[in-house]
This record gives C-alpha cells, structure tokens and sequence, in this order.
C-alpha cells in the first residue's frame, strides 16, 4: 500500500512538473509574439518618421 502511494506521489509530481513545462513554452511563445510585434511597430515607426523628414525637407 505505502509503494502504491509513493507511485501515486510521483505520478503527480511529474504531471505537475510537465503541467509547468508547457506553461513556460506558452509564456515564451507569448515573448517572442510581443517582441515580433514590437519590432513591427519599431519598422512602421521608422518609415513613418523618415515620411515626415521627406515632407519636411520639401
């Protein structure tokens, strides 16, 4: 019976631990999204401002 715990304990705990595995993939995942994105804004930021320094210089 204690071995049967013992085995139940570490089922869940291994559970657990890929349970978080996927988690932080997710969050990285999540990271690397919002840093795609904020170098897209940084491009169009770019373009922007070099369209206001062409209609300025005219």
């Amino acid at each position: 019976m204690a071995i049967l715990l013992e085995s139940v304990k570490l089922l869940k705990t291994v559970k657990s631990k890929r349970q978080s595995s996927v988690e932080n993939r997710k969050d990285h995942l999540g990271y690397l999204r919002s840093f795609k994105d904020s170098s897209r804004l940084m491009t169009n930021n770019k373009s922007i401002i070099k369209e206001l320094e062409m209609r300025v210089l005219e």
